[in-house]
């Protein structure tokens, strides 16, 4: 995502958001999603979006190893 990419994490929040209205329960958007509000520091949302994509892509390793990550962090 060429916004993210930029260091546009509003821009990319917003697409990812948009995304995951179009998509429900696409677990690509989620995981991003989560990844933008981990870097923008608000850990427990983070945590919120990956613990959803989780219940449609409970194997996928990258996920996983994000959500722990972000669990690692210091809460917000």
């Amino acid at each position: 995502m060429a916004s993210l990419r930029h260091g546009d994490l509003e821009g990319a929040a917003r697409k990812l958001q948009d995304a995951n209205l179009k998509g429900r329960h696409w677990a690509d958007a989620l995981k991003a999603w989560g990844d933008v509000l981990a870097k923008q520091g608000h850990t427990k949302e983070a945590l919120a979006k990956y613990d959803r994509a989780l219940t449609y892509a409970p194997d996928w390793q990258q996920l996983q190893e994000a959500r722990a990550a972000a669990a690692r962090q210091k809460p917000n």
